[in-house]
């Protein structure tokens, strides 16, 4: 949210110039996304949310999570990580966590 102070006489007023979802804010500050995983299912639905989102500069990992392995995947191009797209991986079945990084 952006506010501007502006003082008319005796009475300040306040102006609200924008107003943007937490998810487009974090999507303009963000370099990407770590995505932990713990069901192999999830990753159909992740591919359907993450394919339209492209063209943007973020990058997104996926991690596995595993008690054997310590895994880092990197998916090709860049996401824009825009709108709601944030929450909409967040309530896959399979994601367990999300880390802005």
């Amino acid at each position: 949210m952006t506010i501007d102070k502006k003082e008319d006489g005796a009475n300040p007023r306040m102006m609200i110039n924008t107003v943007e979802t937490l998810d487009q804010a974090i999507a303009e500050v963000a370099n990407g996304l770590e995505i932990y995983i713990n069901d192999v299912s999830a990753v159909s639905a992740l591919r359907q949310i993450l394919s339209k989102d492209r063209n943007g500069h973020n990058k997104i990992y996926i991690k596995p999570e595993s008690s054997n392995w310590d895994i880092r995947i990197v998916l090709q191009g860049g996401f824009a990580l825009y709108g709601d797209i944030l929450t909409q991986i967040r309530a896959l079945p399979g994601i367990t966590k999300v880390k802005e990084i």
